[in-house]
């Protein structure tokens, strides 16, 4: 009877040590995207946006909607005045061959 209450214990151990999620991993396997300002086209990979040519952001930077190629890590002003706008991820991911919502 002790073997059996001990190797319940140990079992209860080990799968509440094993379905612990690993909060290191998931930020080394966390995926950086980029988006283009203008049409919200998403790629993993910096550069430009093959639809409008325009420089993709990463997401959590910050750019100026009337330049977007200023681009901070920080929020700040633009040229013109206005508040730099923090690019966030858009709920639809815009494909090469599809068309600009409007």
């Amino acid at each position: 009877m002790n073997k059996l209450v001990a190797i319940l214990a140990l079992l209860s151990l080990a799968f509440v040590l094993t379905s612990q999620p690993d909060s290191s991993f998931a930020k080394k396997t966390a995926k950086v995207h980029y988006v283009c300002p203008a049409c919200n086209y998403v790629s993993d990979k910096p550069g430009v946006c093959p639809m409008d040519q325009a420089t993709l952001v990463k997401v959590g930077n910050y750019y100026c909607k009337s330049d977007p190629s200023k681009v901070s890590s920080k929020p700040g002003k633009c040229a013109d005045g206005t508040k730099m706008i923090k690019m966030k991820l858009p709920k639809t991911k815009m494909k090469p061959m599809q068309s600009s919502p409007m």
